[in-house]
């Protein structure tokens, strides 16, 4: 079992491709307007190669079990951290809609793919890989659904379609050319290889230039004991739910997954979609900086609890 600082020491190079964007945003050698064409360039390019290099040729993901349970088991994880935040909201006695809808969407929405790829990769083969690609299957539709109606009050089919973005159409199209045993050309397969190799260390030091701009814009009145509760309900009430969770699957690699996501802070995304539905984009922005700052240190306690309760 890894130790501590094992563990510590696989989680700080994430941090340290945040702590870079961050630096050079405020430096001024990355400057917001080119933001939007990286953004495109990661979620169209560098992600969906990312996943093709995993999923194609892994056998594990040919399975059925290890497709569909992880796609109901991350959807039903996220349900559950949007209902646990939704109920603190109220306990809280929040303002209706915001700041109610807005706490209890990013507290519920844990980062499932900037910070839990790098990891796996580290930890883990090619196999709890391709798991988390299809777990996060479920995460994107229960997000671009009930996520959605969550955030901005509304429902109806737009929130399905948005689930059908390019990540979500990588997995589908790779699971499909993996369980068919599509041949690919040598060079195609380098080419996917390298770009995906690109992607989360690209986003990473995107998302921390991000996050230096609501920094810059200095902490508002009023958001103390909003973004307290929403680190606690995120970094402890959440893991010990989700650890139960992993628990209760008989999958080993859906349970390293359980567990390393279990140990998650609060996803970016809710920063972009808050500004997008007009709700508390500063509640957001601080919430994910301040879980995100924390998880440094506890993320490498709830994997070690996890590893010893759930996936020794």
């Amino acid at each position: 079992m890894p130790t501590y600082f094992d563990l510590l020491g696989i989680v700080a190079p994430v941090f340290v491709l945040l702590a870079i964007g961050w630096l050079l945003r405020r430096v001024g050698w990355m400057e917001a307007a080119a933001d939007a064409s990286m953004l495109r360039f990661g979620v169209y390019v560098l992600y969906p190669c990312l996943i093709a290099d995993t999923i194609l040729g892994n056998s594990a993901v040919t399975n059925l079990r290890n497709v569909a349970l992880p796609a109901v088991v991350g959807g039903g994880t996220v349900l559950l951290g949007f209902g646990v935040s939704a109920l603190a909201a109220r306990l809280l006695r929040l303002g209706w809609p915001h700041p109610s809808r807005t706490f209890a969407f990013t507290t519920g929405l844990f980062n499932y793919g900037f910070i839990p790829i790098p990891l796996i990769q580290a930890l883990f083969d090619r196999a709890t890989m391709g798991v988390l690609f299809t777990y996060t299957l479920g995460v994107e539709f229960a997000l671009w659904s009930a996520g959605i109606a969550l955030l901005s009050g509304r429902s109806g089919v737009a929130g399905w379609k948005a689930a059908l973005n390019a990540p979500v159409l990588s997995i589908l199209i790779s699971l499909a050319l993996n369980i068919v045993a599509a041949p690919i050309p040598g060079f195609l397969q380098v080419a996917v290889h390298n770009l995906g190799n690109c992607a989360f260390p690209v986003q990473l030091v995107l998302t921390g230039a991000s996050l230096a701009d609501i920094v810059r814009r200095g902490w508002q009145r009023g958001l103390g004991r909003n973004v307290i509760a929403a680190a606690a309900v995120r970094l402890v009430a959440l893991p010990a739910l989700m650890l139960g969770v992993g628990c209760a699957v008989h999958s080993t690699e859906l349970q390293r997954v359980a567990v390393v996501q279990a140990a998650m802070p609060c996803a970016m995304l809710p920063v972009i979609l808050a500004r997008h539905y007009e709700a508390d984009v500063d509640l957001a922005g601080w919430t994910v900086i301040v879980t995100t700052a924390i998880g440094l240190f506890t993320i490498p306690l709830w994997l070690r609890l996890g590893f010893w309760v759930v996936a020794p």
